[in-house]
């Protein structure tokens, strides 16, 4: 894998409903993650570009943070608990996922689809390869826009689940967007996700657009 630059590379990409797109960011670069039609979950992983097994963790950052959502200002943080990313702005006011893995292909047979059906695991798999990054070093990610209810039991007898479908999904409406500093040298990686089960991501996964400046 070649050295990449710690330099900053203005660009603006549009991923396309239901695949994948991998960047990098320099350390103290923005990046804005937008849906341009509502009401779809974009998957995000990253790594630290000179330690590939140094990856974003969201079971450390809920830990850290304390909580299941994300507020302004927050600090996300790796599997060796280093700062990665600052939140700097949200127009949902946290409706982000930090609990769910990424859809893959064992989840569409689960739900009994026969054919052949992309996945957020397919999606990032396939544009990390080239950075070296293989598909069993995915991490679970931050669902962006995703809303998942997170019920916790009361009593040995409150048997309440989580589910993809019914009030889960993203709340996200057209335009709506996260801002997002990068605070080291980072290779990322989003999934436009493509479960369209249930009513997820509106039954039909559409573009979103990556803003890195």
């Amino acid at each position: 894998m070649n050295k990449l630059e710690n330099v900053y590379i203005s660009q603006e990409a549009i991923v396309p409903g239901g695949f994948g797109g991998a960047f990098h960011a320099a350390a103290g670069q923005k990046v804005t993650i937008t849906d341009l039609k509502g009401k779809q979950v974009v998957d995000l992983v990253a790594f630290v570009s000179s330690n590939l097994r140094e990856h974003l963790s969201m079971s450390h950052t809920a830990f850290g943070l304390g909580r299941l959502y994300l507020q302004k200002g927050d600090l996300l943080v790796t599997n060796l608990q280093n700062p990665i990313i600052e939140v700097l702005n949200d127009t949902t006011n946290g409706f982000h996922d930090m609990t769910a893995h990424m859809c893959d292909p064992q989840l569409y047979k689960n739900y009994g689809v026969e054919t052949e059906h992309r996945s957020c695991r397919q999606n990032l798999s396939e544009v990390l390869k080239p950075y070296g990054i293989e598909n069993v070093m995915l991490p679970d990610p931050l669902n962006i826009f995703q809303h998942t209810p997170n019920i916790f039991r009361t009593s040995p007898d409150d048997n309440r689940e989580v589910t993809l479908g019914g009030t889960s999904g993203s709340y996200s409406k057209a335009g709506d967007y996260i801002t997002i500093r990068f605070l080291t040298d980072t290779i990322f990686a989003v999934s436009s996700c493509p479960f369209d089960l249930e009513g997820f991501n509106g039954g039909e996964p559409t573009s979103i657009k990556i803003t890195l400046e």
